[in-house]
């Protein structure tokens, strides 16, 4: 399999970022799969859906705490399920049979790879405006207003 993204570049919170797990085959998905981040915390991406016939879809939601100067996932095992039940798997269609995929990805950093595929960073310090102060409050024409700007590095 591969791990990649349609984008590079820089996310911020609330930036959701897609991330793709491609087959080699068309394959179908049973349960609610995940990867493990390389973020602080237990973040991971969750399944949105098949993008194409061989090609699952993910994304994750960038949260305010979060930082990574090269987001990806922990290990080559990092692929699960939520919940997991009996059926949950990849698999993918045989002539006569059904065959369960191998879900591990390659290892960090390698070809195949998410980090080594793009370069996706997110970074916690993007500036917000939390607000904009004028004096005097009311004013007639031909009057200066003083306008303060107040942003916040979240």
């Amino acid at each position: 399999s591969r791990v990649y993204s349609s984008l590079s570049g820089t996310f911020f919170a609330p930036d959701e970022v897609e991330l793709f797990v491609e087959y080699s085959n068309d394959v179908f998905v049973v349960g609610s799969p995940a990867i493990s981040l390389n973020l602080d915390g237990d973040k991971f991406a969750v399944y949105k859906g098949m993008a194409d016939g061989r090609t699952l879809a993910f994304g994750y939601v960038c949260e305010s705490e979060d930082s990574s100067a090269g987001l990806d996932y922990t290990a080559s095992d990092a692929f699960h399920f939520l919940n997991k039940g009996f059926t949950d798997g990849v698999y993918m269609d045989n002539v006569h049979t059904t065959l369960v995929v191998d879900n591990t990805f390659p290892d960090v950093g390698e070809a195949g790879s998410l980090g080594r595929e793009n370069t996706v960073v997110i970074d916690a310090t993007r500036a917000a405006n939390t607000g904009v102060l004028m004096t005097p409050f009311s004013s007639t024409a031909g009057e200066i207003m003083l306008l303060a700007y107040s942003y916040n590095l979240c």
